[in-house]
């Protein structure tokens, strides 16, 4: 399954984030961490979808750092 979206990175405790803006559960029936790979402005790399509850989820975004 491929889905495609427009999101802004969410900063939590020195992390970054990308937040899923749809209801994962709901569009794929999944729940849980969510193995998936994941392409950026052509840079892929593969994490886990992150539950945060009432089925919003994010991923990680290792080695970035947001300046305020």
């Amino acid at each position: 399954m491929n889905y495609s979206f427009k999101s802004d990175l969410y900063n939590e405790y020195n992390k970054v984030f990308v937040k899923i803006p749809f209801n994962v559960w709901d569009t794929c029936g999944k729940k849980g961490n969510i193995p998936v790979r994941a392409v950026i402005e052509d840079i892929i790399f593969e994490c886990k979808l992150i539950p945060k509850g009432n089925g919003n989820m994010y991923f990680r975004l290792r080695g970035i750092s947001l300046v305020n």
